[in-house]
Order: structure tokens, then sequence, then C-alpha cells
């Protein structure tokens, strides 16, 4: 016999299988909305220190010739995350890695804000460039939930988004 704890789990694992299996309602228009805006969001933070890398080296006392390290740092880890994170929304519950992924991305960006050295600014925007790639996890967890019908239009609708 299962106890409350696990007939719960039970019911909400159930209810996370069923909408990765294929909804057969389509996304409203304003999920469809939040899902471009994470989209938008997730992406625009591997692109936010461009325009700000002159005051960076000013304030990190990074010389001009090697403050672009911080933009290939970002790009190298979106790359390992296309690599290492995006393939574990094939193997994990999708809802929750997204979730995962955007606490995460909060606390990398909280990282950066607070940075008093460099090299706590290069680890904040490595781990930003990682987790960008929930953008690809959104993705794919929104052409789930979306009815068969209305996938294709759902997933451009994010993709205009990046």
């Amino acid at each position: 016999m299962l106890n409350v704890k696990e007939k719960e789990t039970s019911t909400a694992e159930h209810r996370d299988n069923s909408l990765q299996s294929g909804a057969s309602t389509p996304m409203s228009r304003f999920m469809v909305l939040l899902f471009a805006t994470a989209c938008g969001m997730a992406v625009a933070n591997i692109y936010f220190a461009h325009p700000l890398l002159d005051a960076l080296s000013y304030e990190f006392k990074i010389d001009h010739s090697t403050i672009g390290i911080i933009i290939t740092i970002t790009q190298v880890c979106y790359a390992l995350g296309l690599l290492l994170l995006v393939p574990l929304g094939d193997l994990l519950n999708q809802r929750r890695l997204i979730i995962g992924q955007m606490l995460l991305s909060v606390a990398a960006l909280v990282v950066i804000g607070l940075a008093q050295s460099s090299t706590v600014l290069f680890i904040g925007m490595a781990m930003v460039g990682m987790l960008a790639t929930v953008t690809q996890t959104l993705v794919a967890y929104a052409s789930t939930l979306s009815s068969p019908e209305d996938r294709g239009s759902t997933v451009a609708s994010l993709l205009v988004e990046l």
C-alpha cells in the first residue's frame, strides 16, 4: 500500500509523463509568450557582456587586449552546455531540468553581479554560458506540451525569440 507521499509523487510523475508524451490541447497564448520570453532572456544573458567590455576592463583591471576572453569563455561554455546539458532533456524530466537550469542561471547572474575579482567573474560567465542552453530544452518541452496541430507554430514562436 502506498503512503500519502508516494501516492503524491506517483501522481505528479504520471501527470509529467502524460504532458511529455504529447498534449491534446494547444498551449495557451500566455504559455507560449512565457516560454518565448524565457528563451529570449536565457540567450540574451550570453550577450549582455558585449557592450560592457570596456567598463568590465576598467572595473576588473583587465587589459583591453585580453578582455575579449570573457566572451570566449561564455561561448565555449555554451558549446559545452549544448554537448553536455541538452541531451539530459531526453533522459530526465524536462520540466525539472528547466527549473533547475533557470535557478542555477539566476545564481550565476548573482555571482557575476557580486564578483569582486576577475576569476569570480569568469566563473560566473562560464556558468551563464553553459546554462543558457536551457533554451533548447524549453523548445523541446513546449513541443511536447503542444497539440500535434499547433506544434509547428508553437516552436516557430519560440524560435523567433532566438
